[in-house]
């Protein structure tokens, strides 16, 4: 999924980028003809608490330059006939990539450029020195003049073995995927988010407790983040398609 950078704080490093790694993501699919799908996503409150909720992911995203528009209940059931809401945020920009097919295409042009790529390499440690700087494996050390810290949710323990203490840490919380049979791909028109939970910090950022979306394998997938597997992943998906 790209997302348009609606819920992050107006000004800040993350809503700016977001919003140019977006752009810069779909002309990137663009120019190597790799699958992309800008169908933007709603977001919908389904009770009344949640629309004040709502009202505020409204506000931001127009701070941060977004295209966003409001959907009344009855303008939300002609773009998802098979959603219930009381409201609902469009959110044009937002969409889907293959992201293995981009990450291919990336490791292309690195090695097309003279770039190496080693996998399976386990980093145990770093050293900066006045030269560059020395990446530490069991079998064999690299030397560079930049490391960039590309290692996801590993990449505090990265920035600790380097010696800088960033004073965070991340929290993972696991994504699960429910894969439906293809004739129900007419359940989903966009990426279909629930109001975010401030409660929990999976969906108060950017992972929405479930999501909906038709995709490029031609099956509809609902995606669910929790910090453990549970039977409410399905109940909670059952709120965005009735069939």
């Amino acid at each position: 999924m790209v997302h348009s950078g609606i819920y992050y704080q107006p000004g800040s490093l993350k809503a700016r980028l977001a919003k140019q790694g977006n752009q810069s993501m779909f002309a990137f699919c663009r120019q190597h003809e790799l699958y992309h799908d800008r169908c933007g996503k709603v977001i919908v409150a389904t009770q009344l608490q949640e629309l004040e909720l709502l009202e505020n992911i409204y506000r931001r995203g127009l701070e941060n330059g977004l295209a966003v528009r409001r959907l009344s209940a009855a303008e939300l059931r002609e773009r998802e006939p098979h959603v219930n809401g009381l409201e609902a945020l469009l959110v044009p920009d937002a969409g889907i990539v293959n992201y293995a097919q981009v990450a291919a295409k990336l490791a292309e042009i690195v090695q097309q450029r003279g770039g190496e790529i080693h996998f399976g390499r386990q980093v145990v440690g770093i050293a900066e020195h006045g030269d560059g700087v020395e990446v530490q494996t069991p079998g064999q050390n690299y030397q560079g003049k930049w490391l960039v810290n590309c290692a996801g949710l590993f990449s505090d323990r990265i920035a600790k073995l380097a010696g800088y203490d960033t004073g965070m840490k991340i929290v993972p919380f696991r994504g699960e995927y429910f894969v439906l049979n293809s004739e129900k791909n007419y359940l989903v028109n966009h990426l279909i988010y629930p109001v975010p939970n401030p409660d929990f910090p999976s969906s108060a950022c950017t992972l929405p407790a479930c999501t909906m979306a038709s995709g490029m394998w031609g099956r509809m997938r609902c995606w669910h983040s929790s910090a453990k597997a549970t039977a409410s992943a399905t109940s909670a998906c059952a709120i965005w398609a009735r069939c």
